[in-house]
């Protein structure tokens, strides 16, 4: 089913939210270092003499040695790069283990034949390309009305994680083995949605993890609700929270921004 939205609606909110996330200059010129097909060592180069690295926080430095790690390391000044290395090692294989628990939890959760759908960070995730890193939390899905009780009594029963209740009733699934790792887990409260109970579960694509039956939301409605979310913070006053620089790096790359329009506060 199309989505009602629209295309012309998700490109105005996406102008209005781009000018709401109030980004740095340091920000806005490594969006468009990120996104750029042309970026030539060179312009990595020229970027770093404009930042202090020992300043930049989590998201920033991960993308930035994402970035580098496209260009192998050229433009990066000689005495950054083990560091810049060890960054991109570092979140590369934090995702190989988020990846990992993903798999176990999907496996549980399909034996016990639930339909589970990945949201935020982890639905996001599989639109990047396998090799590729992204600064990720806690994993957020979505498991269908009906087949809810089952998965999780299947996952209580395998010992693998801590069992506490989150926000809104939401069950929280932290893995024993890497405690850093957590489920958070909304079952399906509306009957006409599959396999979600929000409006990203309208046009959901089933795929499949490993083997394993998962599904995600679409380009569009992930798109949406990224920008909502950044129209969301505006509106509170919060559009200097620490998620603003992935919410664009994201939207970056499901919409295709250059970011040339977008200006710094």
């Amino acid at each position: 089913m199309k989505n009602r939205r629209g295309s012309d609606g998700i490109e105005a909110l996406k102008r209005h939210c781009f000018r709401e996330l109030r980004l740095s200059d340091r920000d806005v010129a490594l969006l468009r270092l990120s996104v750029r097909r042309d970026a030539s060592p060179a312009d990595l180069f020229s970027f770093y003499q404009t930042v202090d690295f020992d300043a930049l926080q989590g998201q920033q430095a991960c993308a930035l040695a994402s970035l580098s790690r496209r260009m192998e390391d050229r433009g990066v000044p000689e005495e950054l790069v083990p560091r810049v290395k060890g960054i991109f090692r570092y979140h590369s294989a934090r995702n190989a283990s988020q990846m990992k628990e993903l798999y176990n939890f999907l496996q549980k959760a399909n034996q016990a034949g639930a339909d589970v759908m990945l949201l935020d960070g982890a639905a996001m995730k599989a639109y990047y390309l396998p090799q590729a890193v992204r600064y990720m939390g806690a994993f957020s899905l979505r498991i269908k009305e009906g087949q809810a009780g089952n998965a999780i009594r299947a996952l209580k029963e395998a010992g693998d994680y801590a069992v506490s209740t989150g926000a809104r009733h939401q069950l929280v699934f932290q893995s024993r083995q890497n405690p850093g790792i957590r489920f958070v887990c909304s079952p399906d409260r509306d009957s006409g949605a599959d396999p979600g109970g929000d409006s990203r579960a309208e046009g959901a694509i089933e795929t499949s993890f490993r083997g394993e039956r998962v599904f995600i939301p679409s380009r569009e409605a992930l798109l949406f609700h990224i920008l909502s979310g950044i129209f969301q913070a505006a509106l509170s006053g919060d559009c200097f929270c620490s998620g603003r620089l992935q919410w664009a790096l994201d939207s970056a790359f499901l919409s295709g921004e250059d970011f040339h329009t977008v200006k710094a506060s």
